[in-house]
């Protein structure tokens, strides 16, 4: 080494001389000095590299250097015309990437810039013109897209050891070229057009380089001035590590200003060994000052192969640091050591336009606390701060609160995922979030996962939230992954009290999808511990399916803030409650306090055990008086029933109880353990019971009558054993008898196997009952028969304080007789008829009357009574009358139309009307039906049920005029199915619904009518602008409906934006595929539809059509209920209509479908049972 520096010395003291000599002597002189003196034999080709470019830049060879520095040019960063100006004004050439594949390809290395220059790839040069470069920034400019510049592309690429010419630089050019780049090289890496991969596989052992043995790279060879291939082995090792080599960190630090430039690309790296890498983006660093860069070279961390480098290199990263602190906008750090934080500390001053900061993962933070919230305060440009998973505590969480009311454009904030395991913090930002909602600023987005947020902590954001009440920004509050407490309910007020707030957490989430309450009555509840009452409505969307394991979410409907509960509401549906309903049972009997207590478990799998859990839970109730509970349709039988029957005999300060037991298995058992639970609760003035659709015989019955008989205090009774297997309901029916203190009495004993006896037995007891003025007796589809018929309708005559009387005796034998050849007429049901006609009159109070007597024979004269009764009750506001079907026989047939239309013409307020008579043949009276109907101006809910009545386009166009006069009407129902009204009276039907804007639910009928395109398109046409519409039934089944008419109609259903609920059936009509097409774009604008209900059965429609209208009906996101009939439609096949139910999976549907290889129709409810 000392030889090595004497001969440095005597190059020094040699230099004037040198420079004396012409070039040539010189440049001679020169090499054989530095090979005598500087290279040993022993020196690899690296270090003579190393030594010769030292010694020629000591020998003052300036002459080769430019007399005057250049006038450095400013580049625009974003503009791609400077960075093409700049590679022009430094002559640097970027390399095709092609041309790296080519040398891949041969295994041959690297090329220098000077030897590049002679290099070619196939028809074009190894490095890229000026001129291409220029065209593709004037491309970008004009708005044409193209590659990006690769600071190391797969197009074109930076790599400097090919792209500014290397040593030895032979002339000023050359040189020029080298120093007019490193002036401005951080252009390069810093623009935006231009992307940096980092590549640190450089083996430290060059012997261990992967490549085959022959392997050779060239290299300069300084004492033969010329290029030469040498192995990678004689190569000197570089072990100063990527992060330490100060040119790398350098460009990188260049590199990393993109970072914070939103939609710029980043910097990437390769990572992995040769052969297997791959690129992937690396995370962002931490900006270095250049103070900070100067020390850690200065202190060595940082190294530089040639020591001249270190000022160069600390004047380009100053500059590039300059002209890029003020770009960053964004800048998300991770896993920062502590010696890094320090530096991002001194960088943020100079990031003077940062809107974003992001460190995440970095432990030592917590340390750095302090001095990080310093360089915050004031930094009124950050919009965005996010500190998660640092393992920050309350002390540092609590520095970063008291910054953020000066942090004054801050709307989003992260704390996720630390370690706060008290609230006191939480207090703290909620006294932030209170001012800035008084100052007009707001956080919109507070991401606060996994804090450790309890209970306390909850409550008390839900009532800054509160306090706060977004006005003019809405407030996102992440709070997953905290376990919440009964701050989940606070938050879900918050949410429901104020539409600016939204929580995301699984708990208060679910709470919000059932609470029902408007803001005003929630808001003084948030934050209280002694709530009265609450109310949760919960359908299936929002609890498919809670599983056989139950679900915790049910949990946060019962916490220590709702033991003061007196008043408590809950409905559910979901498909399997599992083991919820063992925690519902558990949650409700800690509410001890309850006085009024609505459960409503509908359709949720509860069976047995879970009745027996829920039932017992109520026995705990025992300071109940109103309840109200209903399991319906829950496979519950004799053993929940007894169980339950068994808890309501504890809660003796009942007055009022509903129990809804409809479509379950309980038998004769348990309705006689329900009956002797109902004779011990004395204080009862209500009670409604539902046990509709079980198992319940005669001793059932008989048990419930003898037990209700006791309850003399009861006012207002409801039985409903409809669809039960009662042959005997006279011990029921004495049981009214006794109860003459009742107001309101509902019997409820339709589809049962009852005769006459059993309505004689009724009818006795009701005509006791003088203090009723509400009374619903509903016995379709018994056998009561003339004498029961005759019976019931003499017990109407001393009711006279009724203002609400439903009667439904529908299909039940009167005025029958059995006769050989099967029923017949008899004069018994005219004389039925008559006396109820007679009890009728009597009833001048009554304003609400339904009257069922449809399936009977009552005989023209009958119906004729009936019907002109019904004139003398002058006070009626509602009237639903069905007289079809009652045999009326030939020559009747206008008598009964007459007699119905003489007595509308005495209703004038009439505000329901619903008149049906099927099978009557009133199309004689059509025009006098439809010119009461017309007069009466009151009426807003009309329907009108004429099916099989002989009605032709006259008569539906005398019918169709009345409503046209009724400007009150916001709903109607036609039903002139089985008619003959044809096109002429579509277009009548059209012209009236056409004037009926007002309308919001409406249901039309023309099954049968042979109705074709005449009539479909007006009638089309009249639908379109009808936009207020919210529920539509229109049913064209069997009609003579072409493709164009579809069309018409589609696109008329496709104006209706407001319609949730449809119902089109175009059964046996000719769709086909236009017409399907047409139907799937019309529904496709019906953004709100949730329910639809289409049949296309044997309507000529095919896959193409099938697949269309599930694309259209994929886009429906409010869709929950979907039925689709698509049978006897020979060019639909399986697999499209199971891509048709895949497509719409999440939807619950009923899918009809006839496969032409099985006679059988299938249901494809699920993609588990497709066919």
């Amino acid at each position: 080494m000392g030889d090595q520096l004497q001969a440095l010395d005597a190059l020094r003291s040699s230099a004037t001389g040198l420079q004396k000599l012409s070039n040539p002597a010189r440049d001679s002189a020169l090499y054989e000095l530095v090979k005598l003196s500087l290279c040993p034999q022993e020196d690899s080709p690296y270090q003579v590299i190393a030594k010769a470019t030292q010694a020629f830049l000591l020998c003052g060879h300036c002459d080769m250097l430019p007399e005057a520095a250049p006038v450095v040019p400013d580049y625009d960063l974003t503009d791609p015309m400077d960075l093409a100006n700049f590679f022009s004004f430094a002559n640097i050439r970027l390399l095709r990437g092609a041309f790296i594949k080519h040398l891949a390809k041969e295994k041959l290395g690297l090329p220098r810039r000077q030897e590049a220059e002679q290099a070619s790839c196939g028809s074009q040069t190894a490095l890229v013109t000026h001129e291409e470069v220029k065209g593709w920034a004037a491309d970008l400019k004009a708005g044409k897209e193209r590659q990006r510049i690769f600071a190391i592309s797969h197009d074109w690429l930076f790599y400097d050891y090919c792209c500014l010419y290397q040593f030895l630089r032979t002339n000023s050019e050359e040189e020029s070229s080298f120093c007019s780049a490193l002036q401005n090289m951080h252009v390069i890496y810093s623009h935006e057009r231009t992307m940096t991969l980092c590549i640190d596989l450089t083996p430290h052992d060059p012997s261990s380089h992967p490549s085959s043995p022959d392997f050779r790279c060239s290299i300069y060879h300084f004492p033969s001035n010329a290029c030469v291939e040498v192995a990678p082995s004689s190569l000197l090792p570089n072990d100063t590590p990527y992060d330490s080599r100060g040119w790398c960190v350098a460009e990188l630090q260049a590199s990393q200003s993109r970072h914070g430039v939103p939609g710029r690309p980043p910097t990437q790296r390769l990572v992995g060994r040769y052969p297997d890498v791959y690129v992937e983006d690396m995370e962002a660093q931490v900006p270095m000052p250049p103070e900070v860069f100067r020390a850690r070279a200065e202190q060595g961390q940082l190294r530089f192969s040639d020591p001249g480098d270190l000022e160069v290199a600390l004047r380009l990263q100053s500059e590039a640091f300059r002209k890029t602190s003020g770009r960053f906008e964004s800048l998300s750090l991770s896993e920062l050591e502590a010696d890094e934080i320090d530096v991002l500390v001194k960088a943020l001053p100079f990031l003077s336009n940062l809107q974003k900061l992001e460190i995440k993962k970095s432990k030592p933070l917590a340390g750095k606390m302090e001095d990080l919230a310093k360089v915050l305060h004031g930094k009124r440009t950050l919009t965005s701060l996010s500190l998660p998973e640092n393992e920050l505590g309350v002390a540092e969480v609590l520095l970063v609160i008291q910054v953020l009311g000066d942090l004054g454009s801050l709307t989003n904030l992260s704390l996720a995922q630390n370690n706060l395991d008290n609230h006191a913090w939480v207090s703290a930002l909620c006294q932030v979030l209170e001012m800035t909602g008084t100052t007009g600023r707001r956080l919109t987005w507070i991401n606060l996962q996994k804090t450790q947020m309890g209970e306390k902590g909850a409550v008390a954001l839900a009532q800054a939230l509160h306090a706060a009440e977004a006005k003019t920004a809405k407030t996102q509050v992440d709070l997953e992954g905290n376990d919440l407490g009964a701050g989940a309910l606070h938050l879900a007020m918050a949410v429901k009290a104020h539409e600016g707030i939204a929580v995301e957490h699984r708990m208060v989430k679910f709470l919000c999808l059932g609470l029902k309450a408007e803001g005003v009555l929630l808001s003084p509840l948030i934050g209280r511990r002694d709530i009265s009452h609450l109310e949760f409505d919960f359908d299936e969307s929002a609890i498919p399916d809670l599983g056989d394991d139950g679900d915790d979410r049910l949990e946060a409907l019962f916490s220590e803030h709702l033991l003061e509960l007196t008043t408590f509401t809950l409905r559910l549906t979901c498909k399997t409650l599992g083991s919820g309903a063992e925690t519902l049972a558990k949650g409700l009997a800690s509410l001890v306090k309850l006085r009024n207590l609505q459960v409503h478990l509908g359709s949720c799998s509860v069976g047995d055990d879970g009745a027996v859990a829920l039932a017992k839970s109520l026995g705990e109730l025992t300071q109940l008086t109103s309840l109200e509970f209903s399991l319906e349709h829950n496979c519950v039988g004799d053993k929940g029933a007894v169980t339950l029957a068994t808890s309501l005999e504890r809660l003796l300060e009942l007055t009022s109880l509903q129990l809804n037991l409809a479509a379950n298995s309980v038998g004769d058992e348990g309705a006689k353990a329900l009956a002797r639970s109902f004779r011990n609760l004395k204080t009862l003035t209500e009670l409604q019971v539902s046990l509709k659709s079980n198992s319940v015989g005669d001793e059932g019955s008989a048990a419930l009558g003898d037990a209700l008989g006791n309850l003399t205090q009861v006012t207002n009774l409801q039985v409903n054993l409809e669809h039960n297997g009662v042959l005997d309901a006279t011990e029921l029916a004495r049981c009214f008898g006794k109860l003459v203190q009742l107001t309101h009495l509902q019997v409820n004993l339709g589809d049962n196997r009852l005769g006459a006896d059993s309505a004689k037995a009724l009818a006795a007891s009701l005509s006791k009952l003088e203090q009723l003025t509400c009374l619903h007796v509903d016995l379709l589809g018994n056998s009561v028969g003339d004498q029961g018929g005759i019976a019931l309708a003499e017990s109407l005559h001393t009711l006279v304080k009724l203002t609400s009387l439903q009667l439904d005796l529908q299909g039940n034998l009167i005025g029958h007789k059995v006769a050989e050849g099967g029923l017949q007429g008899s004069i018994v049901g005219h004389e039925v008829a008559e006396i109820l006609a007679t009890s009728l009159e009597r009833l001048v109070q009554l304003n609400d009357l339904e009257l069922n007597l449809a399936g009977n024979m009552l005989g023209a004269e009958g119906a004729v009574d009936v019907a002109r009764s019904l004139g003398v009750l002058k006070g009626l506001t509602s009237l639903k009358v069905n007289l079809g079907d009652n045999g009326v026989g030939t020559g009747g047939d206008v008598d009964v139309a007459a007699a119905l239309a003489e007595s509308l013409n005495n209703l004038m307020q009439l505000a329901t009307l619903q008149v049906s008579l099927e099978r009557s043949s009133v199309d004689d009276a059509a025009e006098a039906l439809a010119t009461s109907i017309g007069n009466l101006k009151q009426v807003t809910n009309l329907q009108v049920r004429f099916k099989s009545n002989s009605i032709d386009s006259t008569d539906a166009r005398y019918l169709a005029e009345a409503f046209e006069s009724l400007a009150q009407l916001t709903e109607l129902w036609v039903d002139w199915a089985d008619n003959s009204i044809g096109d002429e009276g579509a277009k009548g039907l059209a012209t009236s619904l056409g004037s009926l804007k007002q309308l919001t639910r409406l249901q039309v009928n023309l099954t049968r009518n042979n109705v074709g395109d005449t009539g479909i398109n007006p009638l089309a046409e009249s639908l379109g602008n009808l936009v207020q519409l919210t529920n539509l039934q229109l049913i064209l089944e069997d009609n003579v409906v072409g493709g164009n008419g579809v069309v018409a109609l589609a696109e008329s259903l496709g104006k209706l934006v407001r319609v949730s609920s449809l119902q089109v059936n175009l059964e046996r009509n000719s769709v086909g595929q236009a017409g399907a097409v047409a139907l799937a774009n019309g529904f496709s604008t019906l953004v709100r539809l949730a329910n639809l209900e289409l049949n296309l059965q044997a309507s000529g429609v095919n896959d193409g059509a099938v697949d269309v209208l599930g694309e259209a009906l994929e886009k429906l996101t409010k869709l929950t209920n979907l039925e689709v009939d698509l049978r006897s439609n020979p060019h639909v096949d399986l697999e499209c209509v199971k891509t048709f139910r895949a497509r719409l999976s999440l939807v619950p549907m009923l899918l009809t479908y006839h496969d032409d290889d099985d006679d059988d129709v299938k249901n494809l409810s699920s993609l588990d049972n497709a066919i």
